[in-house]
């Protein structure tokens, strides 16, 4: 197996799309519970029946309900300038495009393995596939990278995509 042929670039780029989708994904998981758990907290503290229940009128009760209270606002207020829905629609987005990317990727592998030739029509879709990365690459958020986050992932996708699963012909 040539570690130095052309069809490596192809493999290379599966799986960094396959890293990013699932770094995206896990991104995506903590925000969306972030955003689930500030709705259930507005939702659990804002019914007047609770409110009216004896122990939230008296004493430790009226006090720690007027906390849960505040605290469940400074929530809904920061929920809005977090942007949660924004952010999960971005990501949402990105990995659906990174999805793409990978099949693209994997599409071009099977072709050159029924063909047994990475040929230049192959060459010319990985170009594609790569421009249409690059798009990809600007719809990335600025925020800083999880390397830890990242490298966990990273190691994932090497047991499930080792070198030996993928095909290089032998030109």
């Amino acid at each position: 197996m040539s570690e130095n042929h052309p069809i490596w670039d192809v493999h290379d780029m599966h799986r960094t799309a396959r890293l990013n989708i699932k770094y995206y994904c896990r991104k995506l998981n903590y925000i969306d519970n972030w955003d689930k758990s500030i709705d259930i907290a507005s939702a659990i503290t804002t019914p007047a029946a609770v409110a009216g229940l004896t122990f939230w009128q008296e004493g430790y009760g009226k006090l720690i309900w007027a906390i849960i209270g505040a605290l469940t606002s400074m929530l809904s207020i920061a929920k809005l300038f977090l942007k949660l829905s924004d952010k999960i629609r971005k990501m949402e987005e990105i990995i659906g495009d990174y999805r793409r990317i990978e099949h693209d990727l994997y599409l071009i592998n099977v072709e050159a393995k029924e063909k047994n030739v990475y040929d230049d029509a192959l060459k010319h879709r990985f170009k594609n596939v790569l421009e249409d990365l690059k798009k990809v690459k600007e719809k990335l958020p600025q925020d800083a990278l999880d390397k830890k986050l990242r490298d966990k992932c990273n190691e994932e996708v090497i047991q499930e995509l080792p070198a030996s699963h993928y095909f290089v012909p032998l030109e």
